[in-house]
């Protein structure tokens, strides 16, 4: 997985929803949108610290350039 993100709306913030998009290095689907998403907020975070995890024990290390 290259990226995640979360990116609710005004309107989504009111009706409690909000979508999250997945970017990977997948050929056929490199970019997967998940819209109007319940709870959106925590399901973000969830699979944010579930990537971590795994990228920790395959010793995948993610380094910025900056």
């Amino acid at each position: 997985m290259e990226d995640l993100k979360f990116h609710p709306s005004l309107l989504d913030r009111i009706l409690g929803i909000g979508a999250i998009t997945i970017v990977s290095h997948d050929d056929t689907t490199p970019r997967l949108l998940l819209r109007a998403l319940p709870h959106s907020r925590p399901v973000f975070e969830t699979m944010k610290q579930r990537i971590i995890t795994v990228k920790r024990q395959r010793g995948v290390i993610k380094l910025d350039a900056g």
